[in-house]
């Protein structure tokens, strides 16, 4: 998926990120945000991107994941004990 002038590559519970305006350059020992789960779809909106897993949807905020990469986790279930989705 290309967002904000880089390429985002999803591998397992991995998402890499390239260096900006260059979808040809990876620094691997830091371009990367490492998720609990493995990834199933990302999906970019203007403030950022929602990364949905299994159980939950994590919200990464802002367009450079270096600086503003914090992301929180909205889980997928009302009820740990309940099965139905809410």
């Amino acid at each position: 998926m290309a967002f904000s002038g880089r390429m985002w590559i999803v591998q397992d519970n991995i998402l890499w990120f390239s260096e900006p305006h260059d979808p040809y350059s990876y620094d691997l020992s830091q371009n990367f945000l490492a998720f609990e789960k493995d990834i199933l779809d990302i999906i970019h909106v203007e403030t950022g991107f929602y990364v949905m897993q299994s159980d939950c949807v994590d919200f990464v905020s802002g367009r450079n994941p270096k600086e503003n990469g914090t992301h929180y986790c909205i889980s997928w279930y009302a009820d740990s004990n309940d099965d139905e989705k809410i």
